[in-house]
């Protein structure tokens, strides 16, 4: 819904209170909340969607205000930055500082600064999307005591498509960690406008009218009010491995229209709230059609893969061979139309991720190193090779665990598209990036509910919910070398690390950054071996700079975990993991460490436990309370296997401590140690076994993540002997 940033004007000058509720008047804190680092005195979030005259089309505008007592040191650090989204032809901003003793001050935003990154959640917008720029500002000189008071509003013109159309939805909860003493939620509808809304989990329901108060979004009298007023909100503790939306009182609502023409700007009817979820015949519907999308990128694709199969003698393959092939040989084509083609076609891919190469030299690196394809792209091609090939395929419309059960999805937005083989749920296929090999795992996905639909003339559809992996499938485990310096001052390490499952998603962009997996994709998948005389190389003139760049990542990640790095000496691939003959991402490191051996007296302390990574610390309070059920990514297992040589000289003491058995029915910690001849050998496996568990499940969590931050500050003795 919100468009690109087309002007911003920002004002300085103090919130204006006159026309507002008198809650934002409010500076004291009821008795119960005294203690709490800070209370949201008031907010109120407010769009209102008002047609134009005489012209196909509206004007969104948006109300924000909120109002906050800091009341402790904690408070002050998380409020001394100020993030806010702008959109549309006009914003203003205005933020001020309430004084204890009532003086106002004003704070200058034009050195704000935009950011992509995640954000608070006071600071988060309540529609529907995963790609907000945000801009920030560092808010100086805060003390116990202070109110902020801040709003931002912004207006933004949107052209109408003839017949039905919506807009982006609205997806929030009511809760924060905060408490909040007021809080108002506002939709103004103007004719042939209407609303689908539903609250869940507690939430109250919208209710037609603004209870007699002053509208701000806009002061259009014949405007269609729905709102929530809600009050002495308790906070939620920032709590991980929650899903907000499953667990909190939430509020889904969108904005639909009935577009095409003038007596709909001047007659059509007011907003007309509905609750209905979108049933499964709309659905059907919906993802049955996805078959005959047509678009010449994807034909082209489509017709250099069916070529392929022919040329190649794979068109007879069982179906299960085939859809791999196919799979993989699409890849092949959308990786070669986006690296080798003459410009970075924006209708070719659905998202861009990570390890973007603009800190690399222009040229090739324009291209980003790891980009989705075009889920509606992706689905024609390969229904249309299916179609060809005789495949029976159907799509499956998928609901992200985060968002809920299914029976709690209302809007199409929430659904993902995936494909598969008719009734096999092992062959689950979403649009791939670079790297998916076939029928890749999400955690988003990772035993989520789902609905199959027919496609090539299946009919029907049916509930086919995802499997969750095992802790067996996603794994990862690193075989460490460790040797002394001669000095007894660096720790030489070399690291060979393998990844499987869904713990591979995260890294293995990273481990190919050189796209040298490119030049195998061309190579082996050729339209038509005997005839191709082309060139099925990549070339890349700035491979180099990539390959320092990728280093200098790799480094980076060694510090995240609390090293210090002397010296990063080499990367170097060992299995690519891009491919069902080779799931297995495999790598391996040699660097150094310094502050790793510390010398005390005539002997040495070695932080061994500090090589199995950073490891969850829970706070004192965590320990003991858990509001929420347990809702993690998935179940998995982080091995690793720790082998020093002894340095000539000396003995080991101190490593007895280092083994370790917490083994319960939620998940493990187990590490063993000992000497063998002169090295030290140790190992160490955690396990999470399921991706969700319910609260009162909490204690075995607490005990082998503690067992595993114990380790964690282990230290042995390197004794002279």
């Amino acid at each position: 819904m919100l468009a690109a940033l087309v002007c911003i004007t920002i004002s300085i000058r103090v919130v204006a209170q006159s026309s507002e509720e008198p809650e934002f008047k409010v500076s004291a804190v009821p008795d119960k909340w005294k203690n709490e680092s800070a209370v949201i005195l008031a907010q109120k979030i407010d769009y209102a969607y008002v047609r134009k005259s005489m012209a196909n089309a509206m004007t969104i505008k948006e109300y924000v205000r909120k109002r906050i007592r800091l009341q402790d040191k904690n408070a002050l650090e998380n409020f001394s930055e100020f993030y806010y989204v702008l959109y549309g032809k006009k914003t203003d901003v205005a933020y001020s500082v309430i004084k204890t003793n009532g003086k106002v001050v004003n704070i200058d935003l034009t050195n704000a600064i935009e950011v992509n990154k995640d954000v608070p959640g006071v600071f988060k917008p309540i529609y529907f999307t995963t790609n907000t720029s945000f801009y920030k500002l560092a808010i100086p000189d805060l003390e116990v005591g202070d109110i902020i008071d801040y709003h931002y509003e912004s207006t933004e013109d949107i052209a109408l498509q003839k017949g039905y159309g919506e807009f982006t939805p609205y997806i929030f909860t009511l809760t924060y960690n905060y408490p909040v003493l007021y809080q108002k939620f506002q939709f103004e509808l103007d004719k042939g406008t209407n609303a689908m809304f539903k609250s869940y989990n507690g939430a109250p329901k919208l209710r037609e009218g603004d209870d007699g108060y002053d509208t701000k979004a806009s002061d259009k009298k014949s405007l269609v009010s729905y709102s929530i007023i809600d009050k002495n909100r308790e906070k939620v503790s920032d709590e991980r491995w929650n899903y907000p939306y499953r667990n909190s009182p939430t509020v889904k609502l969108k904005i639909t229209y009935n577009g095409g023409g003038l007596s709909n700007t001047l007659f059509g009817k007011k907003g007309e709230a509905s609750a209905d979820a979108v049933d499964l015949e709309r659905l059907k519907a919906m993802f049955a059609s996805i078959q005959y999308y047509q678009n010449p990128i994807s034909d082209a694709m489509a017709k250099d893969v069916i070529e392929y199969l022919k040329n190649t003698g794979k068109e007879n393959l069982p179906p299960k061979q085939m859809v791999r092939e196919v799979y993989y040989a699409l890849r092949k084509s959308f990786l070669e139309v986006y690296y080798k083609g003459a410009s970075d076609n924006a209708s070719l891919y659905g998202s861009k991720k990570r390890y973007a190469s603009k800190d690399v030299k222009k040229g090739n690196t324009q291209k980003e190193d790891e980009v989705r394809m075009n889920k509606l792209l992706w689905a024609a091609a390969l229904i249309k090779i299916c179609g060809v090939e005789s495949i029976s395929i159907e799509s499956v419309a998928v609901m992200p665990r985060y968002l809920g059960k299914w029976n709690d999805m209302l809007f199409e937005e929430e659904l993902e598209l995936a494909l598969r083989l008719k009734g096999d749920k092992y062959y689950l296929l979403l649009p791939f990036n670079n790297f998916d090999s076939f029928a890749q795992g999400y955690e988003s996905f990772d035993g989520c509910d789902a609905y199959s639909f027919g496609l090539l003339g299946g009919e029907g559809y049916y509930k086919a919910n995802i499997p969750a992996s095992t802790s067996n499938d996603n794994t990862s485990l690193n075989n460490i070398s460790l040797s002394v310096s001669d000095g007894m001052d660096v720790l030489n390490v070399e690291r060979t690390s393998t990844y499987a499952g869904i713990e591979k998603n995260d890294i293995i962009g990273l481990a190919h950054m050189d796209r040298e997996y490119l030049n195998k994709d061309f190579q082996k998948y050729i339209v038509n071996p005997k005839k191709n005389k082309g060139d099925n190389t990549y070339t890349d003139a700035e491979k180099d700079d990539r390959i320092k760049k990728q280093k200098e990542y790799f480094q980076e990640r060694i510090e995240k975990d609390g090293f210090e790095v002397n010296k990063y000496d080499g990367f170097n691939l060992i299995q690519d993991g891009r491919f069902d003959d080779s799931p297995i991402l495999s790598f391996k490191e040699n660097y150094s460490l310094k502050k790793m051996v510390n010398k005390a007296g005539r002997n040495y302390l070695l932080d061994l436990g500090k090589l199995i990574g950073s490891q969850i610390k829970l706070d004192e309070n965590e320990m003991k309370t858990r509001q929420n059920d347990i809702w993690l990514a998935y179940a998995r297992t982080i091995s690793n296997n720790i082998t020093l040589d002894i340095p000539k000289g000396y003995i080991v003491e101190g490593f007895q401590d280092l083994n370790m058995s917490i083994d319960n029915e939620s998940g493990s910690f187990i590490s063993t140690a000992k000497v063998d001849g002169d090295k030290l050998v140790v190992s160490t496996k955690k396990i999470y076994k399921k991706n969700f568990d319910k609260k009162e499940q909490w204690p075995n969590y607490v005990a082998f993540l503690e067992a595993g931050f114990k380790f964690s500050q282990s230290k042995v003795v390197l004794k002279k002997q």
